[in-house]
């Protein structure tokens, strides 16, 4: 071989090795134009400068972290990870680690108006003049997450039809509404769009994981009225009473969100007045402008209120124990689905889990985790499938024990869970409640910002203005399920009124919040209330002494009444629902509350 072809031959091995090195290069994932870092079993992809932010739809910078699994060019399945109110991307660092490290692509997204996606007055660049929270709405936070997913498909790091969402409380709710959006985005004008990426790849959410979440916002910071869990979802025009505010939990998220997130400046924007939102009295609420902002909540913040389609496969995790998110809104959406088709694709985990009050046993979160990362294996990679038997997983509150909640109790259905129930009945007056009945220091005592955690127990006094009902358990019994509260009424004064109901366990001269709810009393009024408790998942021993308990105010927790208000209560009726199949005469009245 000459000279020259040899020189040739050498140019052209050399050429070859250069363009297999550049399709090498050009094939290592870089999500948003990142370099990824070997971490252990995973690799990082963060942005870690004000200039490392994705701009959004409408160019408002995100702040965003990727994980990805420690080898492969993709793209992957993708769980995107939302935080809670008053968090960021950073906390979700761990969370998103675990799952990269399973096989997926996982996006951890600081929502609009926190951290540095402008929520940080350091991170207020001019992109960021109208880049305020707009509360998890559809058209805004929500479809930032679109947006941002889309990205990462043109980019071959996201498969499109294979994408999940996941988070707690706030972002709990984004991964709801994600579900029930599923391959559509809502619009600023509020109609809807086809989800595509910015390239017109079509997008989809193949399941969704919320946890603690809202399925209404009105109900959220309204309980008490008519939400339940009715199976038509109900708009705010079509209703007709709203409870009080949940005030203690609102207020501080009112006052924390001035420290913590970029708030709309008064009269900035109407879609989004969110100071006024959390504040709104029970006289505003009759108000024209009241009316109207509370259905600027319900559209565009309640995943029940997202029109037409079939939404993503989910599993809920709700808390028995968790006054802001009670176990309702799960149960709202599980049984919506399920009245439109049986076989809906939504499964449950209840336990004692969620904002304060509840225990969160690191035993118990694990399993609800552990449960949610099966879920995902199934829907986005093709993994084993949820079994039936095991629709609806329960773990019990167990204050005995500082580490588990015990094994889960598993059932096909909701309305399998329980199999019998307890009755207690107690004819005649029981007493009288007012609107300004009640131990302050009692009512402190349970409040889920004051006290945090509901094991605590508070003292047992007599409480003026309230009527009480004490019960005995005769024979072992599980509570599971929500229990119900009957009784005459006769109420005068309002027009609004309230009745409170708590559920005591007592010990010694103390005694422990089981169950409690709100309900909204129209007065006067002559007739049957029933009231709803928020449920539980509680064993009770042969022996445990419980009080029934009705007030007519239950502040902080919800706001005090605004008027004044007496309801004479008699012929009270207290049903539980139980595991036992037949619990016979398990719960007794007794002679002196």
């Amino acid at each position: 071989m000459g000279t020259r072809t040899r020189t040739s031959a050498v140019l052209a091995l050399a050429l070859v090795a250069a363009l297999g090195s550049a399709g090498s290069a050009l094939a290592d994932p870089a999500p948003f134009g990142r370099t990824c870092v070997l971490a252990g079993d995973h690799r990082v992809c963060a942005g870690d400068t004000l200039t490392d932010r994705v701009p959004s739809w409408d160019g408002t910078p995100i702040d965003v972290d990727v994980r990805i699994p420690p080898t492969g060019d993709g793209p992957w399945p993708t769980v995107v990870w939302l935080h809670g109110f008053g968090g960021d991307k950073l906390g979700l660092a761990q969370q998103t680690a675990e799952y990269a490290a399973a096989g997926y692509a996982a996006v951890a997204v600081s929502s609009r108006g926190f951290g540095r996606s402008c929520g940080t007055p350091e991170s207020r660049t001019p992109d960021c003049a109208r880049g305020w929270l707009h509360v998890a709405d559809q058209r805004y936070e929500v479809r930032d997450i679109q947006h941002l997913l889309g990205v990462l498909a043109d980019q071959r790091v996201t498969i499109p039809d294979r994408v999940g969402a996941t988070g707690s409380s706030y972002g709990g709710i984004q991964a709801l509404q994600l579900a029930f959006l599923k391959d559509r985005v809502r619009l600023p004008g509020g109609g809807y769009a086809p989800w595509r990426s910015p390239a017109g790849t079509p997008m989809r959410v193949a399941g969704a994981a919320p946890m603690l979440a809202w399925s209404d916002a009105v109900a959220a910071m309204f309980p008490g009225g008519d939400f339940g869990d009715a199976t038509t979802p109900a708009s705010t025009a079509t209703r007709t009473q709203f409870g009080p505010r949940l005030a203690s939990f609102f207020d501080l998220i009112t006052t924390g969100a001035q420290v913590v997130n970029f708030v709309a400046p008064p009269g900035a924007d109407p879609t989004v007045d969110f100071r006024r939102w959390l504040t709104l009295s029970g006289e505003a609420l009759t108000r024209p402008d009241g009316k109207r902002a509370l259905d600027e909540l319900y559209r565009y913040r309640s995943a029940l209120a997202i029109e037409g389609g079939t939404p993503a496969p989910l599993v809920l995790a709700q808390g028995w124990t968790d006054s802001a998110t009670p176990v309702s809104h799960a149960l709202a959406v599980y049984r919506t689905l399920r009245a439109r088709d049986r076989r809906a694709k939504v499964w449950m985990t209840l336990s004692d889990f969620g904002h304060w009050r509840s225990m969160n046993k690191r035993r118990t979160t694990d399993l609800v985790n552990a449960r949610n990362l099966r879920f995902f294996d199934h829907f986005l990679r093709g993994g084993p499938a949820v079994a039936p038997a095991s629709a609806v997983r329960v773990y019990r509150s167990d204050c005995a024990n500082a580490r588990s909640d015990g094994p889960p109790i598993d059932a096909g259905s909701y309305e399998a869970l329980a199999r019998g129930r307890v009755t207690a009945t107690r004819g005649g007056r029981l007493g009288t409640v007012t609107s300004s009945g009640g131990l302050p220091s009692i009512a402190r005592g349970v409040d889920p910002v004051a006290s945090r955690q509901h094991c605590t127990t508070v003292p047992l006094r007599s409480e003026p203005g309230t009527a009480a009902l004490g019960l005995r358990v005769q024979r072992p019994f599980t509570y599971l399920g929500r229990g119900v509260v009957r009784a005459r009424i006769r109420g005068t004064g309002g027009p609004r009124g309230e009745l409170v109901a708590r559920l005591w366990e007592i010990d010694g001269d103390r005694q422990r919040l089981v169950d409690r709810s709100v309900h909204r009393v129209d007065l006067p009024r002559t007739g049957e209330v029933r009231v709803e408790l928020n449920g539980g998942a509680r064993r009770f021993a042969r022996g445990t002494r419980l009080r029934l308990q009705l007030l007519g105010r239950d502040a902080p927790t919800y706001e005090a009444p605004d008027r004044s208000f007496r309801i004479a209560v008699s012929d009270v009726r207290v049903d539980l629902p139980t595991r036992e199949r037949d619990p016979g005469r398990a719960l007794a009245v007794r002679p002196r509350g």
